[in-house]
């Protein structure tokens, strides 16, 4: 079934998880995942940090059996069903950033979403995170304020793979851009939902 629609879409995955998606711009698609069916706004949006406000682009809904498609377009978010990785795609259908395992978004515990990279792809962005290097790829750190080594991270890296990724929330988090395995980009977090 295909249906215009005005964002956020939500959605139940057969795991019992929930999915809120609103297309912020034709390139820019807003990714909520919660254990519970609320969606409240983290802390960078009641801190006014991030303006929710924004009017929300059209996206079309393709919803058929274990796959969801919402499309802007000039950009293709694509969800399966069972487990609810997402892979998002340019208008011709080239991947630009798929996650490579189920995500995992409960408040109590955490969050885990883990993506894959490309062979030569390289990371740039969290501020000052470290003071060592500018190109993220290989490694991994802590997104927390700490004297002296980190005044002010921010949970945003963008690829020469064409695709950017921001993390909305406040709580302390980790990435591992592809330290650990190669060919994975991983944030996770001990408490907070997805989003």
């Amino acid at each position: 079934m295909t249906e215009s629609v005005t964002s956020p879409a939500e959605f139940s995955l057969t795991n019992g998880s929930h999915i809120r998606i609103q297309a912020v711009t034709p390139y820019v698609f807003r990714v909520r995942v919660r254990s519970d069916d609320s969606f409240p706004e983290p802390g960078l949006v009641r801190y006014g940090v991030i303006d929710s406000d924004v009017p929300p682009a059209p996206m079309t809904v393709n919803d058929e059996g274990d796959g969801l498609s919402l499309s802007t377009g000039l950009t293709v978010l694509s969800i399966d069903r069972t487990d609810g990785r997402i892979t998002f795609e340019n208008a011709d259908g080239g991947v630009l950033l798929g996650e490579c395992e189920a995500p995992v978004s409960a408040l109590e515990s955490g969050f885990r979403a883990a993506f894959a990279l490309d062979d030569g792809e390289r990371l740039y962005g969290l501020a000052d995170e470290s003071r060592d290097r500018l190109q993220k790829r290989g490694h991994r750190a802590q997104i927390v304020v700490r004297n002296v080594v980190s005044y002010s991270p921010i949970p945003f890296l963008m690829s020469t793979g064409g695709w950017a990724i921001f993390f909305n929330t406040t709580w302390f988090h980790h990435y591992d851009a592809g330290a650990s395995q190669s060919d994975r980009l991983v944030y996770s977090a001990p408490q907070g939902g997805l989003d």
